[in-house]
């Protein structure tokens, strides 16, 4: 009779299995974790709307039409109806060298004349155990996202606030790793 050759080592991947499936059953609600992931998000929008738009390789948002500049001027000077001149004729009416300054490209802050849109996306903010969103739903949220034409034949350029970059991602896969390894150390 031989003697048997080899050998065999065996692997017994219960406790692997069992701890896979107590995960499964934890992970079936991930609201905790899209709760997170939408503050994150809501954090980076904000941070666009501070850098105009100039976040991870984004370019900069388009300066404000001259017209737009003269008529926030004009209501924040509190003046009854926005006058619309030309850009020679603005010395002439003794507007004083804070409101020359507001005149200069980059002098308002674009997109965040009263707040409302900034705002709107903080309030948009919203997460279930499926997904996490941050987004707008005032009337003009799109146009400024997207740009287009508006009424009288004005274009507006696309200022988009509505994206993450690079290192919000990693922050959001960060967190999604943290989440699973505390599951998996609870399991």
């Amino acid at each position: 009779m031989a003697a048997e050759q080899g050998v065999t080592i065996i692997y017994d991947d219960t406790s692997v299995k069992a701890g896979l499936s107590a995960l499964s059953r934890r992970l079936k609600n991930m609201r905790p974790v899209y709760r997170v992931i939408s503050e994150i998000m809501k954090e980076a929008v904000d941070s666009n709307f501070v850098a105009e738009g100039a976040r991870g390789g984004h370019a900069k948002w388009k300066p404000l039409a001259f017209a737009t500049r003269l008529g926030r001027l004009n209501r924040k000077m509190g003046r009854g109806k926005s006058i619309y001149l030309k850009r020679k004729q603005a010395g002439r009416f003794g507007l004083r060298k804070k409101a020359l300054r507001m005149m200069a490209p980059g002098g308002i802050k674009i997109l965040q004349d009263t707040g409302r849109l900034r705002r709107s996306c903080a309030a948009g903010t919203s997460f279930n155990r499926y997904q996490a969103s941050v987004g707008s739903d005032l009337v003009y949220a799109r146009i400024h996202q997207l740009g287009g034409k508006a009424g009288k034949g004005v274009t507006i350029p696309a200022r988009p606030y509505l994206f993450l970059v690079s290192s919000d991602l990693v922050e959001i896969e960060a967190t999604i790793a943290d989440m699973l390894i505390a599951e998996w150390d609870r399991a």
